[in-house]
């Protein structure tokens, strides 16, 4: 039994269903690059992913955190 403020209770609580999606979206895009026997690639190769995927989580930081602040 987890402890009613502990912050595993609390992530399990809020993103168990993120988690649970992003498991079956990971699973099914392998399962149909398998059968159509496609690569699994970035089809976006405008921004290198190695700048973008950064930026995503900082921008996401940034829009969480800023509006805490004020």
């Amino acid at each position: 039994m987890h402890e009613t403020g502990s912050v595993r209770s609390l992530v399990e609580r809020n993103f168990g269903a993120a988690w649970i999606t992003g498991i079956a979206m990971v699973v099914a895009t392998i399962v149909f690059a398998a059968i159509g026997e496609l690569p699994v690639h970035d089809p976006d190769s405008l921004i290198p992913g190695y700048i973008r995927f950064p930026a995503i989580v900082l921008g996401a930081i940034a829009l969480d955190v800023v509006p805490r602040v004020l």
